[in-house]
């Protein structure tokens, strides 16, 4: 990853050390992009993560969901503590709980019988008998 503003080498550490514990931070990675970004165009010029910088980082956006927002928040409030105890001081953004508002969808036996029968009439293609058409999702 690229990263231009004057946490890049600090990102790339933090990746590092990250990754060294065994973490996969793909996703992490895009979340430091943003991050990156809001830096340039604030024009930060200090290492060591403001008020003002966290407020902004940590502020929600339009049609995010509290879900993307939790892991924005999480992602700065460890990058800054890890700053921190690197002697850079940095205002660490409190963690709100999150609260998934996801609701399971619970078939009836009539409703999986009706997708086994479905199932059981479904015909694969014959020029590709092989192909993923035939993983059925729910």
């Amino acid at each position: 990853m690229n990263f231009n503003s004057i946490y890049a080498t600090h990102i790339n550490e933090y990746i590092e050390f990250k990754r060294n514990l065994g973490f996969n931070l793909r996703d992490v990675e895009y979340v430091f992009i943003q991050f990156d970004r809001l830096v340039l165009q604030r024009g930060e010029d200090k290492v060591g993560i403001s008020k003002g910088l966290s407020d902004a980082w940590c502020a929600k956006r339009p049609n995010e969901s509290e879900g993307t927002r939790h892991v924005r928040v999480s992602t700065l409030s460890l990058f800054a503590r890890y700053l921190s105890n690197r002697g850079y001081l940095s205002c660490i953004p409190e963690i709100q709980k999150f609260k998934s508002s996801f609701i399971p969808y619970i078939f009836t036996k009539e409703e999986i019988r009706l997708i086994m029968e479905a199932s059981d009439k479904y015909c694969a293609d014959k020029t590709m008998p092989n192909s993923c058409s035939l993983v059925l999702p729910v």
